[in-house]
């Protein structure tokens, strides 16, 4: 669980701060060890075997990744009506500052190329 303090302000649509969501997101170690595997899209059983955390929690962590915003998921839809998902680093560089109002912000720079 995250820490309870006054970084937490002002709230995004599920409660928590983008600053929260994503330290919480980083210092998960199994996050950590997803970002740092996801060189290039990869799906969610090619992470489980990969770093064997299993899939169910793989599922999970990445969910909290894309929360946060620092992993992005496409979908690929195949003609036979199946799809699957890949998943890729959504961040070039994470800067936390304080505007001249003294909130605390959290800015995700895409990769070079993205928007």
């Amino acid at each position: 669980m995250p820490p309870s303090n006054a970084l937490q302000r002002p709230f995004d649509a599920g409660g928590r701060s983008r600053l929260i969501a994503v330290c919480y997101a980083l210092e998960d170690p199994d996050c950590h060890q997803f970002v740092n595997q996801l060189r290039e899209p990869m799906t969610a059983s090619e992470l489980s075997d990969a770093t064997g955390i299993s899939l169910s929690t793989t599922y999970r962590k990445l969910s909290r990744l894309t929360d946060a915003g620092l992993v992005a998921e496409t979908i690929d839809i195949c003609a036979q009506g199946h799809h699957s998902s890949q998943y890729r680093v959504a961040f070039e560089r994470i800067e936390i500052s304080r505007d001249d109002g003294g909130e605390v912000e959290v800015s995700i720079t895409p990769p070079d190329g993205e928007t």
